[in-house]
């Protein structure tokens, strides 16, 4: 199948849904809306990269957390509920690199009233950029201490805590996290629909409609680019292959 040269392609934000836009496709023919758009979401959804938090070590005021079991001295949350505080964080590398980033805070409540901990508590950095600085994590109790390190990469799909027990053979005390390394909000971030559109005397081609909605740590156009540059690189691939 090979796309027509009349095809044009339309980006409109959709201003009522933050980081969510639509790319029209114009001129297509006859069932090559369905193809374009399946094999469009089901790349955006699982070959374009993205950051994750893979580790994160947690400190009270009487020494580190030795597992997500371990309880904090005055910490208000759980430690497993401050640990899916800090997957919440969506962060932005500004340099693609293959190395681990990591994010510290060190937050010492020298008052007599309970402090709101955020992501924006972690020190600042020219390389990355906290996209949700104003995420909640904890609270921390009067004349109490808390430290974290939270330790990000580059990758691709989903992949185990187990998986990230190779990035961390010097450190103890790291609790392993599942990583969802996707920045497209869940199976819902990229939907398509296809009309058929009358262009001429008994002519009919088709109109693709693609969503893509994303966490603001790329844009949409980045997602849908990001997604053709994996597709010609498995092409690519392929064709040296059967060379």
């Amino acid at each position: 199948m090979s796309l027509p040269h009349t095809l044009t392609i339309k980006e409109e934000i959709t201003e009522d849904t933050p980081h969510s836009s639509s790319f029209v496709f114009r001129y297509l023919p006859p069932t090559a809306g369905l193809t374009v758009g399946n094999y469009l979401r089901r790349t955006i959804l699982t070959s374009v990269k993205g950051v994750a938090p893979i580790g994160v070590e947690i400190s009270d005021k009487n020494g580190p957390a030795k597992s997500k079991f371990t309880a904090l001295v005055g910490v208000v949350e759980t430690t497993p509920y401050l640990i899916l505080n800090c997957k919440k964080i969506v962060l932005e590398i500004k340099e693609e690199k293959d190395e681990i980033v990591c994010l510290e805070m060190d937050i010492e409540n020298s008052e007599d009233k309970e402090y709101t901990v955020t992501a924006n508590d972690f020190r600042k950095n020219s390389g990355w950029e906290i996209k949700n600085p104003e995420v909640y994590l904890a609270t921390l109790a009067p004349f109490s201490q808390l430290k974290i390190k939270l330790y990000f990469r580059s990758d691709y799909g989903y992949h185990k805590s187990e998986e990230q027990k190779k990035y961390f053979p010097e450190i103890e005390n790291v609790i392993l996290l599942d990583a969802n390394y996707s920045h497209i909000k869940g199976d819902g971030g990229v939907n398509f629909q296809v009309n058929s559109i009358v262009t001429g005397l008994d002519k009919e081609e088709e109109e693709l409609k693609l969503t893509i909605t994303t966490n603001d740590a790329i844009t949409p156009k980045k997602a849908l680019l990001g997604a053709l540059e994996a597709v010609n690189e498995i092409n690519d691939n392929i064709k040296n292959l059967l060379k």
